[in-house]
């Protein structure tokens, strides 16, 4: 993995900041290299979905080409996850629950703050990573079905400029200790002690069947395991995820 700092682009508008790094990739940008905007017309995130990125919020995709086997780049959600929420922690209040959630958000409490969207392709031989991360830090635009809120509700806000220079730092030393997939192992221990606790009720809808059950863990390569009643854990590859527990989350914690 590169040590060379990533350099920072930014746009006013743009259609979606993974698209402009798309763009970059194909005219043989290779990285390290971070697209932020103040607005998004075309955001997007998993799965097709549109992603709403009002000013205030930020929005901003990292490029970079790691040396990697293509069957660890999952692992990047994870990397990501662990940048965001410490770019996030130090900004909020004593009380503010954040937490990371399978596989790709975090959040307050039950109420996502920020979306992870990770892309990949082949340019001219090299494999280019794309990072989408959307995070609410004054304006919470709505999900439909989803709790959401932003930053500024729990503590003092950053700046997009602010934000985005701290989730630089953090996602280049959390890439460091990936290593290209040799350090997943710290990734997942990291990533885990940041996570809601064991024992969370889950619902996960994976296209081809629905799930309920209780949060069990990681895998040892990532993969969700969903404990149901039956005798081990199922192992979830893909699929939505939603936190089902009502409790408060003293409760859940406890």
């Amino acid at each position: 993995m590169s040590s060379v700092p990533a350099r920072i682009v930014e746009f006013e508008t743009i259609d979606s900041t993974n698209t402009e790094a798309h763009r970059r990739a194909v005219a043989g940008e290779r990285g390290p290299l971070w697209i932020r905007s103040d607005r998004q017309e075309q955001g997007r995130g998993r799965s097709g979905r549109a992603w709403s990125s009002p000013p205030g919020n930020l929005s901003a995709t990292h490029l970079f080409t790691p040396t990697c086997e293509r069957t660890v780049l999952h692992q990047l959600s994870f990397v990501a996850g662990l940048a965001a929420y410490d770019a996030i922690a130090p900004h909020l209040g004593s009380g503010a629950p954040l937490q990371l959630k399978w596989p790709n958000d975090v959040l307050i409490g039950p109420a996502k703050v920020g979306g992870i969207l990770v892309e990949s392709a082949n340019y001219d031989g090299a494999i280019v990573v794309i990072i989408g991360m959307g995070i609410n830090i004054a304006v919470t635009p709505d999900i439909e079905g989803r709790a959401v809120t932003q930053i500024d509700l729990y503590g003092a806000a950053p700046t997009p400029n602010e934000l985005i220079q701290v989730l630089a730092r953090n996602m280049r030393s959390w890439l460091e200790i990936w290593n290209d997939g040799h350090g997943f192992a710290a990734i997942r221990t990291a990533w885990l002690e940041r996570a809601h606790a064991p024992g969370q009720r889950l619902t996960v809808n994976t296209n081809q069947r629905y799930l309920e059950g209780t949060f069990a863990g990681l895998a040892e390569n990532g993969a969700l395991l969903l404990a149901t009643g039956e005798k081990a854990p199922i192992k979830i590859e893909h699929g939505d995820v939603s936190l089902a527990s009502t409790l408060p989350l003293s409760e859940k914690r406890a």
